[in-house]
């Protein structure tokens, strides 16, 4: 399984649902992709650099950490968006976790 981490915004004017219903939802859609979800992190509420539409001026992030499938995440992008809440998301593989700092060299003796 590949490991992957996702930012999730989802729309502040309109919103059905509250951050952790929405939040339980994204959990199920990975889950029944095949994936497991090791860490979601709400970022909070941000206003947009650019605002394409006076209604969505801001959002709510959430950037979610997961493994699963590699053919699975494009159509885990998909079902995602059908959330009426979600309003972007955005799918990267993982970066790879850092291995331990090598130990310096003792200088020799002598």
């Amino acid at each position: 399984m590949k490991h992957y981490e996702g930012l999730i915004i989802l729309k502040e004017a309109g919103r059905q649902n509250t951050v952790d219903e929405v939040t339980a939802m994204i959990s199920t859609q990975i889950g029944e992709a095949g994936g497991r979800v090791h860490e979601i992190e709400k970022i909070g509420l941000r206003d947009f650099a650019r605002v394409r539409d006076k209604k969505h001026a801001s959002g709510y992030y959430l950037n979610v950490r997961f493994e699963g499938e590699a053919a699975a995440s494009g159509n885990l992008h998909a079902k995602l968006l059908k959330l009426q809440d979600v309003f972007r998301v955005m799918i990267s593989n993982a970066p790879a976790e850092a291995s331990p700092p090598l130990k310096a060299a003792e200088p020799e003796a002598g």
